[in-house]
């Protein structure tokens, strides 16, 4: 299946906001990827290498509805995965991520 161009888009300014280090990791993500053993070069290595296959669905924020997350579920064995959930706001990326 072709993904579509708006996750592609989407992935791309993620890298970008990587690159520029805009990416902000709330406390509740970092939790999560410390549960996992992970530190802040973890987690941004695992959303740089996010692809269009890994792409859920969006959905609108509970406490900002205007704004829209995207989900991710990464496989990290055969019956592990991460719920990475991400946030465009001014251009930053705000990451939610747990293991799922």
């Amino acid at each position: 299946m072709t993904p579509h161009p708006t996750i592609a888009a989407f992935l791309v300014r993620t890298r970008t906001a990587l690159r520029a280090g805009r990416v902000v990791i709330s406390s509740y993500a970092m939790e999560g990827a410390e549960g996992l053993g992970w530190d802040e070069s973890d987690v941004f290595q695992q959303l740089g290498d996010l692809t269009p296959d890994e792409f859920l669905r969006r959905e609108k924020s509970q406490v900002r509805p205007w704004e829209t997350i995207w989900v991710f579920t990464p496989t990290l064995s055969q019956e592990e995965y991460l719920w990475i959930r991400l946030v465009e706001r001014d251009g930053i990326i705000v990451v939610s991520f747990h293991l799922g």
